[in-house]
């Protein structure tokens, strides 16, 4: 099995890792190893410096989509600025799709929505968006964060649970089928930079959990070992 040895940047390095599928084995990471019947799925770690390039592939809408949920999870976190925030990601998720969709359904969604109407005390119309999962609860009407976090999860719903072969490890694994999927998750479930987590020793690989966040190496030792290694290997080349 060969697999690229590439370094890989702070978050990326996260003992769950994030993965997205890998164009051939040359470019792997290492090899999903959960769905045997598939074949063999090559797949790489999600870095820091494909964010960016992820982004600039987004659509318009997707990249506004996008852009909503930033501001929302940022006004949760500065109350400051939430009242602009939350009117924003409302007038997108909570008017204009929800009465798109709405506006769309089939005789056979309004006879289901009119059957259950009863038991869930809505509309026939929003009985069915709830048993759908489309609409939003009252409660998360009035409470930001679970609107917030009900949001960032549906964005997140093509990422499944794995275990990969990396360089004859078996690991836990986060496999996204995209990388739009890998960027919700890297920038609303993954820790992000500066925050303590389990993590791949730089050194040895050894999987620790960081007492602080500028721990890059599982001890003291480790480190001084490895970058005296890298000062003789630079004087080498030297």
């Amino acid at each position: 099995m060969a697999f690229s040895g590439k370094k890989i940047a702070s978050t990326s390095r996260d003992a769950f890792a994030l993965l997205v599928p890998a164009s051939s084995e040359a470019g792997a990471d290492g090899e999903v190893i959960s769905e045997p019947e598939v074949g063999t799925a090559w797949v790489r770690r999600f870095t820091d410096q494909d964010v960016k390039g992820a982004k600039k592939r987004l659509s318009k809408i997707e990249l506004a989509r996008f852009s909503r949920l930033v501001t929302a999870k940022d006004a949760l976190e500065h109350p400051g600025s939430f009242p602009e925030a939350l009117r924003r990601i409302m007038l997108h998720y909570g008017e204009v799709e929800y009465r798109e969709k709405k506006a769309n359904l089939s005789p056979e969604a309004l006879q289901v929505g009119k059957n259950i109407a009863g038991v869930v005390g809505l509309s026939p119309v929003d009985s069915y968006m709830h048993l759908v999962g489309e609409a939003v609860g009252l409660r998360a009407r009035q409470d930001a964060k679970r609107f917030f976090a009900r949001e960032a999860a549906k964005a997140f719903a093509l990422a499944m649970w794995v275990l990969w072969l990396e360089n004859g490890c078996i690991r836990p694994a986060v496999y996204c089928l995209d990388e739009k999927t890998a960027l919700y998750g890297h920038e609303f479930f993954f820790p992000s930079i500066g925050g303590c987590r389990y993590i791949l020793c730089r050194g040895c690989e050894k999987v620790f959990f960081q007492n602080d966040p500028r721990d890059s190496y599982h001890s003291k030792q480790c480190g001084n070992k490895t970058r005296r290694a890298k000062s003789r290997n630079l004087r080498k080349d030297g």
